[in-house]
């Protein structure tokens, strides 16, 4: 890691997966996402490159609740 840059060590890493269907967060934006948005988690290896066309993608497919 380089001194005085936030970054990430490489490793695995867990996505949790939330998604507001009900648009609750559109109508207040207090409103808190919780278990009822939940739709899934996975676990990916992550790199964490920097700038912008080094993200890290994370297969959709992969994604367990």
């Amino acid at each position: 890691m380089g001194e005085g840059k936030p970054s990430l060590p490489a490793g695995k890493y867990l996505v949790k997966v939330f998604v507001d269907s009900t648009n609750k967060a559109q109508k207040d934006w207090t409103a808190r996402i919780g278990t009822e948005e939940f739709v899934g988690a996975a676990e990916f290896q992550g790199r964490w490159a920097e700038g912008y066309g080094s993200m890290t993608i994370v297969d959709a497919t992969g994604i367990k609740k």
